[in-house]
């Protein structure tokens, strides 16, 4: 398989570039392919630190081909597009209202992914879209993709600086003991040591705003949420902490729901507030609720609106 270096990936480290446009491959793979001569620049063997060049045409191993043409053949057969998603595009950004059920990168047994959806259209540009944050799969709501790579290190420091601004909404069992507040509860992370298979427990901070915009006789509340830092499932395990686990969580709550809801996680990305690339301005991108989300507010006679 041969691909062509596009201008967004000019000048960049090749085993980088490997890391980049080859799918479900270790950093050490991606070092012993070269090293073994299995990647060739122009017909020639480069060292990992080579930085390829535009028009450079890399030759890759045919295995790793047919990952990615598998993938593709499973995008693009799928129910789901980026043009259907799409809520707002600009030069440098393309905001989509990803959809429940859509993960947001691949994984195993996960074929119809954004990201195998971007890389789609990859082959079609000279630069690529990239992720910049994520949503989980059964999470809908805004989504923010970078146009180049620029924009991409631009929005990742935007998000850990805190200058991007997340409203969620969601729907949780029972009704906080106020009515608006902050949950400051650090969150574990347990994982396994390669090496000694040790578990180890680690404490991240995090912090969440709410508000209460409506109730059903206080057995299910609509709420309003703003996650002030971006921890893995944060608002679900913070709620859940509180005693008000979000509707329809499995992990975090419990399965039981009012007759007649569909059987689904009610968490919602609605909003999100980033600075414009290049300038000082801030760009706000709303995204409309799933219609089953829609029903249960129907059926449990909830105020959208607060």
């Amino acid at each position: 398989m041969q691909k062509v270096v596009k201008i967004d990936d000019n000048h960049i480290r090749l085993d980088r570039w490997l890391k980049e446009n080859i799918s479900n491959n270790s950093y050490i793979n991606i070092q012993k392919i070269i090293r073994t001569g299995q990647v060739r620049v122009g017909g020639r063997r480069k060292k990992s630190d080579y930085r390829v060049l535009t028009g450079d045409i890399i030759r890759i191993p045919p295995e790793y081909f047919d990952k990615k043409s598998t993938l593709k053949q499973n995008t693009s057969n799928s129910s789901f597009s980026i043009e259907g998603m799409r809520i707002y595009e600009d030069e440098s950004v393309l905001v989509i209202n990803k959809p429940y059920g859509l993960s947001t990168q691949g994984g195993t047994g996960v074929n119809i992914h954004v990201d195998g959806l971007l890389k789609d259209i990859n082959d079609e540009v000279n630069e690529k879209y990239r992720l910049v944050h994520r949503l989980d799969k059964h999470t809908s709501g805004v989504l923010l993709i970078a146009k180049r790579r620029e924009v991409a290190q631009f929005y990742m420091l935007a998000f850990k600086n805190k200058l991007v601004k997340k409203q969620y909404v969601a729907l949780v069992n029972g009704k906080p003991l106020e009515n608006s507040g902050v949950i400051s509860k650090d969150l574990e992370i347990k994982y396994q040591n390669k090496g000694d298979l040790e578990r180890i427990e680690k404490k991240q901070d995090a912090q969440t705003t709410y508000k209460v915009l409506d109730t059903y006789e206080d057995i299910i509340s609509f709420l309003e949420v703003h996650p002030l830092t971006g921890r893995k499932h944060q608002i679900r395990k913070h709620l859940s902490l509180i005693g008000n686990p979000v509707l329809g969580d499995k992990r975090y709550g419990e399965d039981k729901l009012i007759k007649g809801l569909d059987r689904k996680l009610y968490l919602h990305s609605q909003k999100l507030v980033f600075p414009s690339f290049g300038n000082k301005k801030n760009i706000e991108v709303d995204a409309e609720m799933p219609d089953y989300f829609c029903n249960a507010l129907k059926i449990l006679n909830i105020n959208a609106n607060g």
